[in-house]
Order: structure tokens, then sequence, then C-alpha cells
């Protein structure tokens, strides 16, 4: 009779973090004939539910009342896994949920330090969560059937070429101060919407909200029409600013993945996410700089694309390894 172990996680959300990092992963390591992974988005008070339970995970739980709820499965003697891809007790006071994780700062320390162990998305965020308890790093990575698509790309310089920003509202201020991208970069978009066809997917900072002449998509609230939407865009050059401060050097390199998996070259704030890509910018001008020579020089074009896919395809999308070391890493702790 083959012995299961059982994974529950009780998730954050339902599309980024919960999708890329909970549901697609359970997905595939219930193809194991020995793991039976479930996820819920409402706490299951039935302790003899979760003493049947192997691996109890919870995903950026912050509130009071979850707190309460971590506690009772602690008393359970069953080890509790946290899983996080933020810095969430350092959010920059331009992010929009700033004043949501400011309320519960006590509350997530409180909760970091009863867990066993913290799951990280990045080496950088494990160095931060390190001071209150047991860390393993989970990279972020993508599922190549339904990312990958023809690696023959026709890009033709200086014709209007189209730029791609695909993330969340939390990059942009909610008022008008600068978010990650800068007054100057801003500008510099508003100028150039002759030369080149600015998209983007989930937001756009607040000064850019009513330009006619800039490409905006709603967020996709479903995860899958994201990645239909990327592809049908058929974008030319994916841009990935942020502002250096920590909660950015936390952050994954989700966004490289992304443009290489629709293959095209990026350009990317000189920040620890990125510290493999090609082109990396700390200023403005070096910004620019970097975009126009895609623009206008082809040669320059696919030799950026393809030394980015070449750094790093090995570490984009799940494979056997990978789903191996997914399962062992929380199976090891136990």
């Amino acid at each position: 009779m083959i012995e299961y172990k059982r994974f529950i996680s009780y998730l954050g959300d339902t599309q980024g973090p919960g999708i890329i990092r909970v549901i697609l992963p359970y997905t595939i390591i219930n193809s194991r004939n020995n793991i039976y992974a479930n996820y819920d988005f409402n706490f299951n008070n039935d302790i003899a539910y979760i003493k049947n339970m192997n691996v109890i995970q919870f995903q950026r739980s912050c509130t009071e009342a979850q707190y309460e709820f971590i506690k009772k499965i602690k008393s359970t003697g069953k080890k509790i896994f946290y899983d996080i891809d933020d810095l969430i007790t350092e959010v920059p006071e331009y992010n929009h949920a700033f004043d949501y994780y400011k309320k519960y700062h006590n509350v997530i320390k409180n909760i970091l330090s009863i867990v066993d162990c913290i799951v990280c998305s990045t080496v950088e965020l494990k160095k931060h969560f390190s001071k209150f308890n047991n860390t393993i790093v989970i990279q972020n990575r993508l599922i190549d059937l339904f990312w990958q698509q023809d690696l023959e790309k026709e890009f033709v310089e200086n014709q209007r070429t189209k730029i791609l920003w695909a993330g969340g509202s939390h990059h942009f201020s909610i008022n008008n101060e600068e978010g990650d991208f800068s007054k100057e970069i801003i500008e510099y978009i508003e100028k150039t919407t002759n030369k080149y066809e600015w998209i983007f997917v989930g937001s756009l900072p607040l000064k850019l909200k009513n330009n006619k002449n800039i490409t905006y998509y709603k967020w996709c609230h479903n995860y899958f029409d994201y990645i239909k939407l990327l592809k049908h865009i058929d974008a030319d050059i994916g841009i990935a600013l942020l502002q250096n401060n920590n909660f950015n050097k936390c952050k994954s390199n989700i966004k490289a993945l992304e443009y290489v998996s629709l293959n095209i070259p990026g350009i990317y704030s000189k920040i620890t996410p990125y510290n493999n890509m090609s082109l990396r910018v700390s200023t403005n001008e070096q910004f620019i700089d970097c975009l126009e020579k895609l623009h206008s020089n082809k040669d320059f074009y696919d030799r950026t694309r393809l030394k980015d896919r070449q750094t790093i395809i090995n570490s984009c999308y799940w494979n056997e390894n990978y789903i191996n070391n997914y399962i062992n890493n929380y199976l090891n702790f136990l």
C-alpha cells in the first residue's frame, strides 16, 4: 500500500504568488504516486483533518485571526511552513500595500517567529528572514508548456518598436509621487510615443493613465489569459525597472523569466534580481541608451536576446530535477 505524503497550503492570493508558487506546483507534484497536495482559501478548523497532513503551509498570512489559527495548528505538534516571495516587513511607502502591512507589522513578525520554516523565493529574501527562523529557498520558475513559443523572432530595426512592461499596481505610487519609474522616464515615454509603442499590462504610472498614445491592458485575473495576452502583444523589448531598495532587492527574476520565454531582450534595473542579465541600468541615461541601441541595431538586439536566453534558460522552467527539489525541500525538513 502506498504511503502518501499530504500537503495543504492556505493561499495568500489566487494570482501571482498563489498560482506560481502553490497552485501550479501542486498540480505538478500531484502526478507523483506518493504525493497528495491540496490548497484552500479558507482555514479548516478540523484538527483531525490537519493531523493527517505532513506539510502544512501558510502563504503571506498576516492578520490576527490568521496568527491565532497558526498558533492552534502549532499546538498539535505539526510543523508549519510559511511561504513568502516579498519582503513584507519593509514595504516601501509608494507601494499601495504599505499601510496594510504596516498595520500588521508586529503580527507578521510573530508569525515568522512561531512557524518552523520560512520558504523564500530568493536568496536575498532569505538573508532578511533568517533572523526570524529556519529558512529554505525555492525559486520561482515557469512551466514551459504554457510559456515557450517560436524562437525565430523577426525584428526590424528602426521601426515603431513595441516596448512591454507587465506587473501589478504596487510598482507605482497611488498618488503622483514616483514609484519604480522615475519622473524623467515617464516624461521620456510621453515624448517618444511616435517612435515606440509603449504597452503596459496590469498597471501604469498615474501620469500616463489618460494618455491615448499609450497602450494599456487591465490585469488578467486568469493567469493563463495573462500568458495568452503577452504572446498576443508580440512585444519587441521588455523592461523591468525597480527602485533600489531592500524590498525590490528581494524580488525574484520573474520578469526575466517571462521575457526570455517570450524570446525578447529586456532592459533591467541594476539590482539583485537581475544580476545575470545583459542590460542592467542604474540611471535614466543608461536606460535610454540601451533602448535606442536595441531599437536601431538588429545585431545588438539579437545578441542580447540570445545571451539572456542562454544565461537563464536552465533555471527558467520546471523539470524533473526541480520537481524533486521542490518536494524534498519540504520533506527533508520534517
